[in-house]
């Protein structure tokens, strides 16, 4: 690997211990829990890329794995925040929300997504206005001299949109509400956090219990033990 070929090449350098140093702090705080939680994963590898492109460093065999660390991390995990459950998850969590989100094109599509899925939780209170809105335009579409209404049909569509706009202001305020809110401390704890707050957001709190236990990893990492 990319690493073992520098890390026999630099044994001895004082520099070895900063720059792989950071590899190694990474792959320990991905092996402390039984299941890495989806939420952790942008939060994490913004964090490691920004410490890796601090670094100063002198030797130019140090540079050279500076600048193919950062290649491999953008190739492989550059477009993170465009993946649905990572970005939803993130989001959802209290500790991160949208403080990860580097690209505006990518918040502004997962908000979207979330006005999406929280409409869609709610499918009976949009049912009973549409149903409501169609009694009404039949009722209105012809007088009581039977002359037909030719905009009958934009009354209805007009009043669909406009329930529509309705519903997606409420879950955007909801959502507005809850990212303006502070972040907790790292080492507090989300689930707690949210039972303390699902009466305030109760269509988000309901998308956390959905999203925020999803596994980032199908198998337990390996626990990180030294070399016997």
């Amino acid at each position: 690997s990319v690493l073992g070929v520098f890390g026999f090449f630099v044994r001895g350098h004082p520099w070895r211990s900063v720059t792989l140093g950071i590899i190694e702090k990474l792959t320990k705080e991905l092996s402390t829990e039984k299941y890495v939680m989806s939420s952790k994963i942008i939060p994490v590898i913004v964090c490691t890329q920004n410490l890796i492109k601090n670094e100063k460093p002198v030797f130019n065999i140090a540079k050279k794995l500076q600048i193919k660390l950062l290649e491999e991390f953008d190739c492989r995990c550059g477009k993170l925040e465009y993946n649905p459950i990572l970005s939803i998850s993130t989001i959802l969590d209290p500790r991160f929300k949208d403080i990860y989100f580097i690209e505006p094109q990518a918040k502004s599509k997962i908000l979207n997504t979330l006005v999406n899925l929280i409409e869609a939780q709610n499918p009976s209170a949009n049912n009973d206005e549409i149903l409501e809105n169609e009694v009404e335009d039949n009722v209105d579409s012809t007088n009581s001299n039977n002359c037909i209404d030719l905009w009958s049909l934009h009354r209805s569509l007009e009043k669909k949109q406009k329930n529509k706009t309705k519903s997606g202001s409420h879950a955007k305020d909801e959502i507005h509400s809850y990212l303006d809110k502070s972040v907790i401390g790292l080492k507090e704890d989300p689930i707690i956090e949210w039972e303390n707050i699902k009466g305030a957001f109760p269509n988000l709190y309901k998308l956390a219990r959905q999203y925020f236990f999803i596994s980032a990893t199908s198998v337990p990492p390996k626990p990180n033990t030294p070399n016997t």
